[in-house]
């Protein structure tokens, strides 16, 4: 609606979805942090952003909240481009009239590669959990989040 639109022009959202219609708003994280540190309970809360690399990168511009960055991938970059064909396979990435399933891997395969080294080389990500086992990467998060009350 136009508050969304309104939003969106003030730069208020950190991500906004491809439909255009979802934003992740600034204030919305702020707020779940605040929430979270004001525990009544007083139960140590972490809020946890999926976040692709442009939204890391956005998430350090904004103050008011402490961030822990932890960088969540695979092993293997042969793992991600299997995973990668099952959904190009099963229609789950869209394939422009203009490309071919192989033109949208291999430009999905380099930024990959360009976010992993932005990973590494950035000093953003203070963590790095390989998502191999589920119950591992899940142990892994938490151990990531307890470090924000240390």
């Amino acid at each position: 609606g136009v508050k969304f639109e309104r939003l969106q022009q003030k730069g208020e959202f950190l991500q906004v979805d491809q439909s255009g219609r979802y934003g992740l708003p600034k204030e919305g994280v702020l707020q779940a942090a605040e929430q979270a540190s004001d525990s009544e309970n007083g139960e140590q809360k972490v809020v946890v952003v999926d976040a692709d690399v442009e939204l890391a990168k956005k998430m350090v511009g904004v103050s008011g909240a402490r961030l822990v960055g932890v960088w969540i991938g695979l092993d293997d970059l042969d793992k991600f481009e299997s995973r990668l064909k099952m959904k190009i396979s099963s229609g789950l990435v869209p394939i422009p009239e203009d490309e071919t399933e192989d033109t949208v891997l291999r430009a999905k395969v380099r930024q990959v590669v360009k976010d992993i080294e932005f990973g590494v080389v950035s000093g953003l990500f203070e963590f790095t959990i390989l998502n191999e086992d589920i119950d591992d990467s899940l142990t892994q998060l938490k151990d990531a989040a307890s470090y924000c009350f240390k």
